[in-house]
Protein backbone atom coordinates (compact mmCIF):
# COMPACT_ATOMS: atom_id res chain seq x y z
CA UNK A 1 0.00 0.00 0.00
CA UNK A 2 1.25 3.58 -1.04
CA UNK A 3 1.70 5.82 1.86
CA UNK A 4 -0.74 8.48 0.87
CA UNK A 5 -3.58 5.96 0.41
CA UNK A 6 -6.79 6.39 2.54
CA UNK A 7 -6.59 4.04 6.05
CA UNK A 8 -10.31 4.00 8.12
CA UNK A 9 -9.41 2.83 11.61
CA UNK A 10 -12.68 2.26 13.28
CA UNK A 11 -12.36 2.36 17.43
CA UNK A 12 -9.41 4.64 17.26
CA UNK A 13 -9.36 5.76 20.80
CA UNK A 14 -8.80 2.51 22.78
CA UNK A 15 -5.88 1.09 23.34
CA UNK A 16 -5.85 -1.14 20.30
CA UNK A 17 -6.83 1.04 17.94
CA UNK A 18 -4.51 3.93 19.24
CA UNK A 19 -1.52 1.65 19.27
CA UNK A 20 -2.32 0.90 15.62
CA UNK A 21 -2.75 4.51 14.45
CA UNK A 22 0.83 5.28 16.32
CA UNK A 23 2.32 2.23 14.59
CA UNK A 24 0.95 3.90 10.95
CA UNK A 25 2.45 7.03 11.44
CA UNK A 26 5.65 6.01 12.63
CA UNK A 27 5.61 3.97 9.48
CA UNK A 28 4.94 6.78 7.60
CA UNK A 29 0.82 6.42 6.69
CA UNK A 30 -0.33 10.29 6.78
CA UNK A 31 -3.83 9.68 5.51
CA UNK A 32 -6.08 8.36 8.14
CA UNK A 33 -9.36 9.07 9.35
CA UNK A 34 -9.99 8.15 12.76
CA UNK A 35 -13.80 7.15 13.94
CA UNK A 36 -14.66 6.66 17.58
CA UNK A 37 -17.51 7.54 20.18
CA UNK A 38 -15.26 10.58 21.90
CA UNK A 39 -16.23 13.95 21.20
CA UNK A 40 -12.47 14.39 20.21
CA UNK A 41 -9.73 12.44 19.37
CA UNK A 42 -6.42 12.27 21.22
CA UNK A 43 -4.34 11.73 18.00
CA UNK A 44 -2.81 14.45 16.17
CA UNK A 45 -2.72 14.62 12.29
CA UNK A 46 -6.01 12.42 11.66
CA UNK A 47 -9.18 13.28 9.93
CA UNK A 48 -11.65 12.77 12.64
CA UNK A 49 -15.08 11.29 12.83
CA UNK A 50 -17.54 10.97 16.51
CA UNK A 51 -20.14 8.52 15.90
CA UNK A 52 -21.27 6.01 18.75
CA UNK A 53 -21.96 2.48 17.08
CA UNK A 54 -25.21 2.10 19.50
CA UNK A 55 -27.20 5.21 17.23
CA UNK A 56 -27.69 3.83 14.06
CA UNK A 57 -28.55 7.04 12.25
CA UNK A 58 -25.07 8.17 13.60
CA UNK A 59 -23.46 4.67 12.08
CA UNK A 60 -25.50 5.62 8.81
CA UNK A 61 -24.19 9.25 8.50
CA UNK A 62 -20.34 7.36 9.58
CA UNK A 63 -20.95 5.44 6.40
CA UNK A 64 -21.85 8.38 3.69
CA UNK A 65 -18.91 10.18 5.13
CA UNK A 66 -16.45 7.22 4.60
CA UNK A 67 -17.87 6.26 1.10
CA UNK A 68 -17.52 10.16 0.17
CA UNK A 69 -14.17 9.86 1.14
CA UNK A 70 -12.82 6.67 -0.41
CA UNK A 71 -9.23 6.98 -2.53
CA UNK A 72 -8.24 4.45 -5.55
CA UNK A 73 -6.67 2.65 -2.55
CA UNK A 74 -8.03 1.92 0.82
CA UNK A 75 -7.86 -0.03 4.15
CA UNK A 76 -10.15 -0.64 7.05
CA UNK A 77 -9.10 -2.01 9.82
CA UNK A 78 -12.07 -2.29 12.64
CA UNK A 79 -10.70 -2.67 16.35
CA UNK A 80 -14.68 -2.24 17.64
CA UNK A 81 -15.58 -3.75 20.89
CA UNK A 82 -17.62 -3.87 23.66
CA UNK A 83 -17.09 -5.82 26.26
CA UNK A 84 -17.65 -6.22 29.97
CA UNK A 85 -21.47 -7.05 30.49
CA UNK A 86 -23.17 -8.98 33.70
CA UNK A 87 -25.59 -11.32 31.85
CA UNK A 88 -26.47 -13.22 35.56
CA UNK A 89 -27.27 -9.54 37.31
CA UNK A 90 -30.57 -9.04 38.03
CA UNK A 91 -30.38 -5.67 36.14
CA UNK A 92 -29.19 -6.98 32.89
CA UNK A 93 -31.78 -7.04 30.03
CA UNK A 94 -32.49 -7.90 26.11
CA UNK A 95 -31.91 -4.26 25.59
CA UNK A 96 -28.51 -4.32 26.86
CA UNK A 97 -27.54 -8.03 24.56
CA UNK A 98 -29.23 -6.46 21.62
CA UNK A 99 -27.16 -3.10 22.20
CA UNK A 100 -23.61 -5.59 22.39
CA UNK A 101 -24.81 -7.24 19.01
CA UNK A 102 -25.53 -3.57 17.47
CA UNK A 103 -22.23 -2.33 18.57
CA UNK A 104 -19.87 -5.20 17.68
CA UNK A 105 -21.43 -6.68 14.88
CA UNK A 106 -23.95 -4.86 13.22
CA UNK A 107 -22.62 -1.50 12.82
CA UNK A 108 -19.24 -2.69 12.46
CA UNK A 109 -21.30 -5.48 9.24
CA UNK A 110 -23.06 -2.33 7.88
CA UNK A 111 -19.79 -0.31 7.68
CA UNK A 112 -17.91 -2.64 5.68
CA UNK A 113 -20.32 -3.99 3.39
CA UNK A 114 -21.37 -0.31 2.50
CA UNK A 115 -17.68 0.26 1.75
CA UNK A 116 -17.34 -2.96 -0.68
CA UNK A 117 -20.31 -2.18 -2.67
CA UNK A 118 -19.11 1.34 -3.28
CA UNK A 119 -15.65 0.34 -4.34
CA UNK A 120 -16.69 -2.76 -6.05
CA UNK A 121 -18.60 -0.19 -8.16
CA UNK A 122 -16.34 2.25 -8.40
CA UNK A 123 -13.74 -0.36 -9.31
CA UNK A 124 -11.37 0.74 -5.97
CA UNK A 125 -9.49 -1.44 -3.98
CA UNK A 126 -10.15 -2.29 -0.40
CA UNK A 127 -8.71 -4.54 2.28
CA UNK A 128 -10.70 -5.12 5.19
CA UNK A 129 -8.90 -6.56 8.33
CA UNK A 130 -11.89 -7.00 11.11
CA UNK A 131 -10.53 -7.70 14.74
CA UNK A 132 -12.33 -10.11 16.26
CA UNK A 133 -11.74 -12.11 18.96
CA UNK A 134 -11.03 -15.84 20.15
CA UNK A 135 -14.41 -15.47 22.25
CA UNK A 136 -15.59 -15.64 18.42
CA UNK A 137 -14.70 -19.68 18.76
CA UNK A 138 -14.55 -20.37 22.19
CA UNK A 139 -17.53 -18.64 23.74
CA UNK A 140 -17.53 -15.68 26.39
CA UNK A 141 -19.06 -14.94 29.87
CA UNK A 142 -20.43 -11.74 27.82
CA UNK A 143 -22.99 -13.55 25.85
CA UNK A 144 -23.50 -10.44 23.61
CA UNK A 145 -19.51 -10.12 22.66
CA UNK A 146 -19.29 -13.89 22.36
CA UNK A 147 -22.47 -13.99 19.72
CA UNK A 148 -20.78 -10.73 17.66
CA UNK A 149 -17.27 -11.82 17.84
CA UNK A 150 -19.01 -15.48 16.22
CA UNK A 151 -20.74 -13.12 13.69
CA UNK A 152 -17.63 -11.78 12.72
CA UNK A 153 -16.15 -14.47 11.81
CA UNK A 154 -19.33 -15.44 9.49
CA UNK A 155 -18.79 -11.86 8.17
CA UNK A 156 -15.09 -11.95 6.92
CA UNK A 157 -15.75 -15.23 5.13
CA UNK A 158 -18.91 -13.92 3.53
CA UNK A 159 -17.33 -10.85 2.66
CA UNK A 160 -14.95 -12.58 1.00
CA UNK A 161 -17.05 -14.63 -0.73
CA UNK A 162 -19.05 -11.88 -2.53
CA UNK A 163 -16.38 -9.25 -3.35
CA UNK A 164 -12.86 -10.90 -3.37
CA UNK A 165 -13.33 -11.37 -7.18
CA UNK A 166 -13.65 -7.47 -7.26
CA UNK A 167 -10.21 -6.43 -5.22
CA UNK A 168 -11.72 -6.25 -2.29
CA UNK A 169 -9.89 -8.20 0.27
CA UNK A 170 -11.26 -9.24 3.95
CA UNK A 171 -8.86 -10.70 6.62
CA UNK A 172 -9.97 -11.50 10.20
CA UNK A 173 -7.99 -11.37 13.22
CA UNK A 174 -8.71 -13.05 16.24
CA UNK A 175 -6.46 -12.44 19.53
CA UNK A 176 -6.85 -14.28 22.86
CA UNK A 177 -6.39 -12.38 26.14
CA UNK A 178 -3.36 -9.63 25.83
CA UNK A 179 -2.68 -7.13 28.44
CA UNK A 180 -5.52 -4.37 27.64
CA UNK A 181 -7.56 -1.78 29.32
CA UNK A 182 -10.47 -4.30 28.57
CA UNK A 183 -8.68 -7.64 30.06
CA UNK A 184 -8.31 -5.35 33.19
CA UNK A 185 -11.90 -5.55 33.70
CA UNK A 186 -11.75 -9.53 33.93
CA UNK A 187 -11.92 -10.51 37.13
CA UNK A 188 -8.17 -11.63 38.32
CA UNK A 189 -9.33 -15.30 38.48
CA UNK A 190 -11.06 -15.59 34.93
CA UNK A 191 -7.98 -13.96 33.37
CA UNK A 192 -5.46 -16.73 35.38
CA UNK A 193 -8.49 -19.87 33.99
CA UNK A 194 -7.89 -18.08 30.44
CA UNK A 195 -3.63 -17.92 30.37
CA UNK A 196 -4.26 -21.90 32.13
CA UNK A 197 -5.62 -22.37 28.77
CA UNK A 198 -2.94 -21.12 26.38
CA UNK A 199 0.32 -23.12 25.47
CA UNK A 200 2.49 -20.53 26.87
CA UNK A 201 0.82 -19.66 29.94
CA UNK A 202 1.09 -15.98 29.38
CA UNK A 203 -1.63 -13.12 28.25
CA UNK A 204 -0.12 -12.03 24.57
CA UNK A 205 1.12 -8.06 24.65
CA UNK A 206 -0.59 -5.07 22.30
CA UNK A 207 3.01 -5.05 20.73
CA UNK A 208 1.80 -8.31 19.18
CA UNK A 209 -1.80 -7.63 17.96
CA UNK A 210 -0.63 -4.89 16.25
CA UNK A 211 1.96 -6.31 14.67
CA UNK A 212 0.02 -9.43 13.63
CA UNK A 213 -2.93 -6.86 12.44
CA UNK A 214 -0.31 -4.85 10.05
CA UNK A 215 0.98 -7.59 8.59
CA UNK A 216 -2.66 -8.54 7.63
CA UNK A 217 -3.35 -5.17 6.36
CA UNK A 218 -0.06 -3.91 4.45
CA UNK A 219 1.79 -7.09 3.59
CA UNK A 220 -0.19 -10.11 3.51
CA UNK A 221 -0.99 -11.66 -0.15
CA UNK A 222 -4.62 -11.20 -1.37
CA UNK A 223 -4.69 -14.97 -1.57
CA UNK A 224 -5.22 -14.65 2.67
CA UNK A 225 -8.90 -13.24 1.87
CA UNK A 226 -11.78 -15.07 4.07
CA UNK A 227 -9.03 -16.43 6.52
CA UNK A 228 -9.28 -15.97 10.36
CA UNK A 229 -5.89 -15.22 11.81
CA UNK A 230 -5.42 -16.52 15.43
CA UNK A 231 -3.12 -14.99 17.34
CA UNK A 232 -4.19 -16.65 20.96
CA UNK A 233 -1.17 -18.43 22.45
CA UNK A 234 -2.42 -21.47 21.48
CA UNK A 235 -6.05 -21.07 23.27
CA UNK A 236 -8.22 -23.35 21.42
CA UNK A 237 -10.95 -24.13 24.13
Amino acid sequence: MTKNKNILILGSEGALGSAIVIELQKRGFSTIIAVDKNKKTQHKNVNYFCADFSNSKEVEALSDFLKNNLSTENLLISTVGKFGDDYASEEFTAENLLNSVQINLLAVAKICLDLSKECAADRKEMRLVIIGSTAGSVGSRDIGYGISKAGLNGLVISLSKVFAEKNITTIGINPGIFTSQMSQGVPPERQKSVIAQTHVKRAGTISEIVNTTLYAALDAPDFLTGSIVNINGGQYS
